[in-house]
């Protein structure tokens, strides 16, 4: 169980982390708030949306599969370990 807490932690800090960064980018530069790069909505809208929406699921797939891993690990070495 611990691992797989370990593996969640850092998980949500992949997601977390950037976000607070881009956050703190909006509260000292307000011109990015507005800012319209290649004709695109504003910059929040396209890193919030697809980018935010997106990275969040690919790293929801890979946290699944890492916490089957490690749970298919575990029960196969109490398995063996099993009188």
């Amino acid at each position: 169980m611990r691992l797989q807490a370990r593996t969640s932690l850092r998980h949500v800090a992949v997601i977390v982390v950037p976000l607070l960064g881009f956050l703190l980018l909006l509260a000292l530069v307000p011109e990015v708030r507005s800012a319209r790069p290649f004709g695109l909505p504003p910059v929040p809208w396209v890193v919030v949306g697809p980018i935010a929406l997106f990275s969040t699921a690919a790293l929801a797939f890979l946290h699944e599969r890492r916490s089957v891993r490690i749970e298919t690990e575990w029960s196969e070495a109490h398995r063996e370990a099993a009188p």
